[in-house]
């Protein structure tokens, strides 16, 4: 099989540069999937110090209701310019709610970061994947 086939992307955090804590901009809709991993790049960090950057993935039954946290995050630093972060998602539709996003939150005084998060879906129950243009 293809990879392409089977797996699907979707932005979270759109990518830009950041000055305050962000909710994603979009929902993941993992209906047919069982499993998943989060992506997320860095870009410029202008910052000094200790700073501290979290994309956290959260979940919803519904796309407009309260997200409660996975425990799944990517930690970024003042000095992690240009880095990638990877986490898995694992239990897709078994032990986690159906819609999921990913959040920022900054612990720093200046805040700016630049980046974007998506979400991967993969292990489809119909392959191949229909993809979005």
């Amino acid at each position: 099989m293809k990879i392409f086939d089977n797996v699907l992307a979707k932005y979270t955090i759109d990518a830009e540069v950041y000055t305050t804590d962000t909710t994603g901009t979009d929902f993941v809709d993992t209906l047919g999937f069982s499993d998943g991993m989060l992506l997320v790049c860095a870009g410029d960090i202008a910052t000094g110090g200790t700073d501290q950057y979290t994309i956290t993935v959260k979940e919803c039954d519904t796309t407009n209701g309260t997200y409660t946290t996975t425990g799944v995050t990517a930690v970024f630093e003042d000095d992690d310019d240009n880095e990638l972060r990877t986490a898995r998602i694992s239990n897709l539709n078994t032990t986690r709610k159906r819609y999921l996003r990913a959040d920022l939150t900054c612990s720093a005084t200046t805040i700016s970061w630049e980046g974007a998060a998506v979400i991967l879906l993969g292990d489809g129950a119909d392959n191949p994947v229909t993809q979005d243009a």
